[in-house]
């Protein structure tokens, strides 16, 4: 079993792909870990395949979102966040994640 790259706040699960939204796991036990506990180390939506576990997409956050801040609806991903912002990913989640900086 791989562990999770972010810390999860919010887990939306689609029938071929679950989306982590968070802050990174930096572990337990360290001053990063816990400056990325309070949000200080930036957040991340990640995409992770049903199927196998494979990370298939990821996008950096401009703020952490609220506690479980994402739904899933019509194809498309919205996240709300700490700062006030909510954000849509459309039916093509791969192809907005390109568009907007993110990694495959």
């Amino acid at each position: 079993m791989r562990e999770s790259p972010i810390r999860a706040r919010a887990v939306v699960l689609t029938p071929q792909t679950v989306f982590f939204a968070g802050q990174p796991n930096l572990g337990n036990s360290s001053d990063d870990a816990f400056a990325s506990y309070q949000g200080a180390k930036g957040a991340k939506v990640v995409g992770v395949a049903v199927e196998d576990g494979a990370v298939m997409s990821e996008l950096d956050l401009p703020a952490v979102p609220v506690f479980d801040g994402m739904a899933s609806a019509g194809g498309r991903l919205y996240l709300s966040l700490n700062d006030g912002t909510v954000i849509c990913l459309g039916n093509d989640v791969k192809q907005d994640l390109r568009t907007a900086g993110g990694r495959e």
